[in-house]
């Protein structure tokens, strides 16, 4: 595969970028590249929806997906750091420096677990819900 790349360096086509036979179609990449930059297109298209719906409601998109993600992951009973910044692929001290900021604006409560008062979960306060509710 190495010598087909480089060989095709030379013809002056673009090296492969991908080496998996089960990707190439007739020896070709362009159709996984083509996915690859569609994919890239819809991912630049829903941050733009995210932050719209973000601005709408005066936060950044990062405020409005972990609230969102707070209301639907906690409902009544509050959502975990750990839970929300798996849910995410976020780390937990991120969601906690977000999640203080959202406290800071009234939309999210920060109290004890029951069971672990060691832990802390995340509710969405009523203005966080009203906030919410004006979006949809």
């Amino acid at each position: 595969m190495a010598a087909q790349a480089g060989e095709r360096a030379k013809d002056g086509a673009a090296p492969l970028t991908v080496s998996r036979p089960a990707l190439l179609v007739g020896g070709s990449d362009r159709a996984f590249r083509s996915l690859v930059h569609r994919m890239l297109a819809v991912a630049a298209r829903l941050e733009a929806v995210r932050s719209g719906f973000a601005a709408s409601i005066g936060l950044s998109g990062i405020q409005y997906t972990l609230l969102i993600s707070i209301a639907h992951l906690g409902e009544n009973s509050g959502v975990s750091v750990k839970s929300v910044a798996e849910h995410l692929g976020l780390s937990g001290s991120f969601v906690t420096i977000v999640g203080g900021q959202l406290t800071r604006l009234g939309l999210v409560e920060k109290r004890a677990d029951a069971r672990d008062r060691r832990r802390v979960k995340l509710t969405v306060t009523a203005r966080g819900r009203a906030l919410l509710a004006r979006l949809a």
